[in-house]
């Protein structure tokens, strides 16, 4: 596979990646307020919008779309001794190292950090107060989570915090988590629990690689605070799906205390390195209050469905085409002195051998 074949598959990645994600961006409020689509649906649609992103596929039934407005970059990438006259190093080289030398470094960041991170959790104090051992316990039953899971204490926190990937751990502000009530402790572990069995640790995680790959595109910012949200609409809508309205409100009110003693600059180290926090900022917050207290239970939408289905498709289809710059040859170098011309094409691009064993070109004949 060439270097241009690779860009512009490349290409097709972040351009159908971006169609993805501007039609989300556009629908996912409305949607979810007017019950046309489930938060699950929204998810899975991030879900197609990373993959697309970061999946490139080649293979024989692609579709070649020749766009002449790609020739400028064409030419400014790949044939720029052609273009300035003069020998001069090739665009795409100099560009593709600084990519890769700045994609390599943000990856290099956000492993340590991990690192970091899980050095910190494991010097961190476990939780052996039986009452919260019973309480987290009982929640862990409620949500169906059979796997060990650590419960932690630190005090460079103040909202409630879970991690995932190969040691689950739930961490709890050092100080709070001695004034929290029974109810207040049980709703912080349902919703940290139900983060853990619905493996959003590993979604963000990838979202957060994605911002490293894809560091240069503004949409990939958005789309992970958007999932960010998402996963934690998810996550409430999940927990309380068979609580009473006393039971919901008891919920809420458990994620405003949090968010009230939640102290932005206390907890950005843990965050940062893709954990997931109990509280969110106000304006985000009063999304989630809003679709928990309108929640009856999760209802099939056929519309939503339908869109779902649409977006799905487009994903697909979008793997069976790709945008190529188009250049005609010059006339003087296709054209003999009596106006002849001979003219290859995908359908005539082959050559035949005869009994011989000689080569030919079927269609080698001219015409004036």
């Amino acid at each position: 596979m060439s270097v241009i074949e690779i860009f512009n598959m490349l290409m097709m990645n972040v351009f159908s990646s971006s169609i993805l994600l501007f039609v989300i961006f556009i629908v996912r409020k409305k949607f979810l307020k007017n019950k046309i689509l489930t938060i699950s649906e929204i998810v899975l649609l991030y879900c197609f919008t990373l993959a697309r992103l970061i999946i490139p596929l080649d293979h024989q039934l692609v579709m070649v779309v020749d766009m002449k407005w790609l020739n400028p970059i064409s030419d400014f990438l790949f044939f720029t001794d052609e273009l300035f006259k003069k020998p001069i190093f090739p665009a795409y080289k100099i560009l593709g190292i600084s990519y890769t030398v700045i994609v390599l470094s943000a990856l290099s960041l956000l492993l340590v950090r991990y690192i970091k991170m899980r050095i910190s959790v494991n010097s961190m104090t476990s939780v052996r107060d039986n009452r919260i051992n019973g309480i987290a316990s009982d929640a862990k039953k409620k949500v169906g989570i059979n796997n060990t899971v650590d419960i932690k204490t630190v005090g460079e926190i103040s909202s409630p915090l879970s991690i995932g990937g190969f040691r689950k751990t739930v961490i709890l502000p050092k100080e709070l988590h001695k004034v929290y009530s029974d109810e207040e402790l049980y709703n912080i572990f349902l919703h940290e629990f139900t983060h853990i069995k619905n493996r959003d640790f590993l979604i963000l995680l990838l979202a957060t690689v994605t911002e490293c790959l894809f560091f240069w595109n503004p949409l990939v910012y958005r789309m992970k605070a958007d999932l960010e949200q998402s996963l934690e609409i998810r996550c409430d809508k999940t927990a309380t799906r068979n609580m009473t309205k006393t039971e919901k409100k008891s919920y809420l009110q458990t994620i405003l205390d949090a968010m009230k003693k939640d102290e932005q600059h206390a907890t950005g180290r843990l965050k940062n390195a893709v954990a997931l926090s109990f509280s969110s900022d106000a304006s985000n917050m009063i999304e989630r209050f809003e679709l928990i207290k309108a929640d009856k239970g999760s209802r099939i939408n056929p519309v939503g469905v339908a869109f779902t289905a649409l977006l799905a498709a487009f994903f697909v289809a979008s793997y069976f085409i790709v945008f190529t710059a188009s250049y005609e040859p010059n006339i003087e170098d296709i054209v003999g002195p009596n106006n002849e011309y001979v003219e290859m094409n995908p359908k005539t691009d082959y050559i035949r051998e005869d009994s011989a064993g000689n080569y030919y070109w079927p269609f080698a004949k001219y015409s004036g």
